[in-house]
């Protein structure tokens, strides 16, 4: 399975989209199965032509010929989940930041990404269809990321508490510090529970459960960082889990491995930006 990346090109696009991938297979009897772990980005996956199902281990994208564009949109899941693709795939993915995909919405990202996968029609499907019609006609990447680009843009319109927000990721994410929900309300004016209802509706999950997501996710960058070597005992302590116990426990509830067994089985795709345990 191969998968390009680019960059956003907009200034204001790369404030909220870490971003795009491109995944493009041609054989008919393609399959790739894989478990995708949680995240603090939202990714947004738009096909070509295929068909979604859902079942309790995750989700399956299966091609089918002559069927419109489908839009997948990932939410905020706490567990690892099932992913198959199936025939040929064309696929275009926008990986938005956290609160990105709410600036380009009309309503909460609650309501957007209520499931861990669900079909997106946050967009008028009258101009939307016509619009992936096109976007899959342009022969480049560089020349679908500019046509998508100034899609995304005509549907820019920054939400009221992204400032408030952002400041309280900001505090969330100093694993340094670790800041209490009731001294992140303080910072931003809030009382704890008007803080947290706020902040599930605008990033679909609690901040306790957003911050053992995001302290994951940060340890999973030390580790990938070739360059440092670390140790998972050093990984686990600059990351500041409260003890080695801690860390094993949070690891295998969100990845069902324990850290040693999970990076002696995952693999880096997307040009070494996200990661995947593969399904043999």
């Amino acid at each position: 399975m191969k998968i390009q990346t680019l960059l956003p090109k907009h200034k204001t696009l790369q404030k909220h989209i870490d971003y795009y991938y491109f995944l493009q297979t041609h054989e008919q009897d393609f399959f790739t199965a894989y478990y995708a772990f949680p995240h603090t980005h939202t990714p947004l996956s738009i096909f070509q032509h295929g068909s979604y199902q859902m079942t309790h281990e995750g989700v399956s994208i299966i091609h089918q010929t002559n069927t419109p564009p489908l839009t997948v949109l990932i939410g905020m899941f706490t567990t690892p989940f099932r992913v198959t693709l199936q025939g040929p795939i064309n696929e275009i993915t926008i990986v938005f930041k956290p609160l990105g995909l709410n600036n380009f919405i009309k309503y909460s990202f609650a309501e957007a990404a209520g499931e861990n996968v669900q079909i997106f029609s946050g967009w008028n499907q009258l101009s939307y269809i016509p619009f992936l019609q096109d976007l899959y006609t342009i022969p480049d990447m560089e020349g679908k990321v500019d046509y998508l680009e100034r899609f995304l843009l005509s549907h820019y319109a920054p939400f009221q508490e992204q400032a408030l927000l952002e400041k309280a990721l900001v505090l969330l994410t100093d694993f340094q510090t670790n800041y209490t929900v009731d001294m992140i309300a303080q910072q931003v004016c809030l009382s704890a529970k008007t803080f947290t209802r706020l902040f599930y509706k605008h990033v679909g999950i609690t901040p306790i459960r957003f911050r053992k997501i995001a302290r994951f996710r940060y340890s999973l960058d030390l580790k990938k960082d070739k360059a440092i070597g670390k140790h998972l005992t050093q990984i686990a302590l600059e990351s500041n889990f409260f003890d080695q116990s801690y860390f094993i426990r949070m690891y295998h509830q969100l990845t069902e491995h324990t850290p040693s067994a999970f990076f002696n089985s995952i693999k880096q795709v997307a040009d070494d930006k996200f990661i995947v345990l593969p399904i043999t």
